[in-house]
């Protein structure tokens, strides 16, 4: 659906990650060049359909 979530789905195929965590992880593989890319990965995936944010701040594919 969008470029952020697109990438990060593979990223969540192996279970639940913190939101913390994917934000950098995206933002180091140049996903976002958000000044916040925690925010921007976390209003990416609250948009998309595919995901879910779960108990702790973890996010997780719906499909897992």
């Amino acid at each position: 659906m969008g470029r952020i979530a697109d990438a990060a789905a593979p990223l969540l195929a192996g279970g639940p990650l913190e939101i913390t965590e994917l934000g950098t992880v995206l933002a180091r593989s140049g996903v976002t060049r958000a000044r916040d890319p925690i925010g921007a990965v976390r209003r990416a995936l609250r948009d998309d359909p595919r995901f879910i944010e779960v108990a702790g701040g973890r996010v997780a594919r719906l499909d897992q």
